[in-house]
């Protein structure tokens, strides 16, 4: 299982960073944010029971518009973000204390959440259009991705607490807050390297405070999107990525940091100067 995972963790990197690598042809990042949208889409419907027969017009109709809008331009998406960003947080919250209460997602939530996903999923389109938008975008992927596998490794290692039993019962608090430390040191030297290699200076201080914050964004969009999968009653979103699960399964915690990612950026005190 974990030669498994570890294979396909290889090919998730690979296809990360060829979509980095590229990501400044406008057409193809926008194609990447409609695949993935419409991947997730499908794994959330069919874990929540929103992609069957009798409400398949739901389905049809959420997919289609997320295609749609991954390559229209929305004025002041910045605005309608914060909105977006804040309720479905709320949102989360609320599903997250009823696992333990048999509760059952409404149709409403199940298309909230939806809406959220498109919609932050976008905002990669937005990183990547800022100065020195490509290392914001490597900074938000690396720092959802590190904190996962760092976690992971400290969680197997040392970690006896657990961090939420009804929603995630192997993760532990001593892998939370291990991996997030051990995520951002990756991060910073990284930023150090691309420093000392003149590509870009870094405000090493805003570059902390945003990577501690980030990494625990993360963190509660992975625990956020779990408790969904408990109410569903499902172990993952599918299994279109062996020994990971579905498209969800991995980018639960990059659907937050994105928009965070933005949203702290558009500050005045920018992380990175090219």
């Amino acid at each position: 299982m974990l030669k498994q995972r570890i294979i396909t963790g290889l090919f998730i990197l690979f296809i990360t960073i060829g979509v980095i690598l590229f990501s400044h042809v406008e057409w193809f990042l926008c194609g990447v944010i409609a695949i993935l949208s419409v991947m997730s889409i499908t794994e959330l419907y069919k874990a929540t029971g929103m992609k069957t027969k009798g409400k398949n017009i739901t389905y049809i109709i959420t997919c289609l518009g997320a295609v749609l809008f991954s390559y229209i331009t929305v004025p002041d998406y910045e605005y309608f973000t914060i909105i977006l960003f804040t309720g479905v947080s709320v949102l989360f919250m609320f599903l997250m204390k009823q696992v333990k209460r048999n509760m059952t997602l409404k149709p409403w939530m199940t298309i909230v959440i939806a809406v959220a996903i498109v919609s932050f999923y976008k905002t990669m389109h937005m990183i990547r259009g800022m100065d020195g938008g490509l290392y914001y975008l490597l900074f938000a992927i690396a720092i959802s991705m590190l904190t996962d596998v760092m976690a992971f490794c400290v969680g197997k290692c040392i970690g006896k607490h657990r961090l939420a039993l009804n929603i995630s019962p192997k993760k532990t608090i001593e892998g939370s807050v291990g991996g997030a430390l051990l995520a951002v040191v990756i991060c910073m030297i990284i930023a150090y390297i691309l420093q000392r290699n003149g590509l870009i200076e870094v405000h090493y201080g805003v570059l902390f405070g945003y990577l501690i914050l980030a990494s625990v964004v993360g963190q509660f969009g992975d625990l956020a999107f779990s408790a969904v999968k408990r109410i569903a009653g499902v172990k993952d979103y599918s299994n279109l990525l062996p020994g990971h699960g579905g498209v969800l399964d991995r980018c639960d915690s990059l659907i937050l940091v994105l928009p965070f990612t933005w949203l702290f950026n558009l500050r005045r005190v920018p992380i990175i100067v090219l």
